[in-house]
């Protein structure tokens, strides 16, 4: 999906960007997202996995019941079952710990289509309209590059959080390429992609 934009410059329609998204002790007795040595009211939430420190963690495995899961023990006893919609995106924290994000990365996956892709909420009109407003709030570094059509990549998460971009097309070698990276993950939270139902992270293309 090629998606051209336009700044008006005055009464002059300047052709600025154009962006194309190419893209486990027994289980048996944990709760759906936690077990803990206190009761479990105290823990009504789980703690997202970018707060937790590394210094606390005991063990971090898969949960046995549930492949995509994780299974992370405290050292205090708490266990904590986190499901594919509790850590997706949560490895894109800089606090998340090295241990975290490679338990993530060992078992994300992201479709490269799917059932339902995602979308910009709106649909193409309200994508073109935040693109036109984004390309006059920086109408002073486009004036100054010119036209340029670029190729972005990007995943859009399970709860539409945007990661990832990556220049796949730059055909005028144009120095907007980080200015184009900037407008998608700016962007209001996409809709995500659904497969069987099921809200997945997918790449946009």
């Amino acid at each position: 999906m090629l998606i051209r934009s336009f700044l008006a410059l005055s009464a002059l329609c300047l052709s600025s960007l154009a962006f194309s998204s190419a893209p486990a002790a027994s289980n048996d007795q944990i709760a759906p997202h936690y077990q803990a040595q206190v009761p479990w009211h105290i823990l009504d939430s789980l703690p997202p996995l970018h707060t937790l420190r590394e210094e606390e963690i005991a063990t971090i495995v898969p949960f046995r019941q549930d492949p995509r899961s994780i299974r992370v023990t405290l050292k205090n006893g708490t266990v904590y079952i986190y499901q594919m919609q509790d850590w997706d995106f949560e490895d894109s924290y800089p606090s998340t710990t090295t241990s975290l994000k490679e338990a993530i990365r060992s078992i994300k996956l992201i479709f490269s289509r799917a059932e339902y892709n995602p979308e910009f909420p709106g649909g193409q009109e309200a994508w073109d309209k935040y693109i036109e407003q984004f390309c006059k709030r920086h109408a002073a570094e486009i004036r100054a590059e010119g036209p340029a059509e670029i190729t972005i990549h990007f995943t859009v998460h399970m709860k539409g959080q945007i990661s990832d971009p990556e220049v796949k097309l730059n055909r005028n070698d144009s120095k907007l390429s980080e200015l184009a990276k900037q407008a998608i993950l700016e962007s209001p939270l996409w809709i995500p992609a659904t497969q069987n139902g099921r809200k997945v992270a997918c790449y946009k293309d």
